[in-house]
């Protein structure tokens, strides 16, 4: 799948959270998690990297799970991925992937605060 186009993978299910991406129990999160490390599948596709999360620590620790149970994490955004056709992670993953997962928590914080005042 590495360097097959997006169009030509094969979806096995969607999720999609009811929650704030704040709460720390995500379903949709952990059904992820559980299927990379039983290997039914072998990519995560998601359209930003800030929807693993809403927090710079949550996104990282979901993309560190998924990268153990090697399961790489295509942001289709960045049209970048957290793993290689090797196993190992990509410059995206140590060094893109924090500072954006750091804004994406920055801006949520912006957000949250500015309604706060209102």
């Amino acid at each position: 799948l590495q360097n097959e186009p997006v169009e030509k993978w094969t979806i096995v299910f969607e999720v999609s959270e009811d929650i704030s991406g704040r709460k720390k129990k995500r379903k949709g999160t952990e059904k992820l998690i559980r299927f990379a490390k039983a290997n039914q599948i072998q990519k995560v596709l998601v359209h930003e990297i800030s929807r693993l999360g809403r927090n710079a620590y949550d996104v990282l620790r979901t993309v560190e799970a998924l990268f153990e149970a090697k399961c790489s994490v295509f942001d289709f955004r960045q049209h970048q991925e957290t793993m290689n056709r090797y196993h190992q992670k990509t410059t995206y993953a140590t060094i893109v992937l924090p500072v954006l997962a750091g804004m994406a928590e920055d801006t949520i914080n912006k957000i949250s605060k500015k309604h706060q005042l209102a």
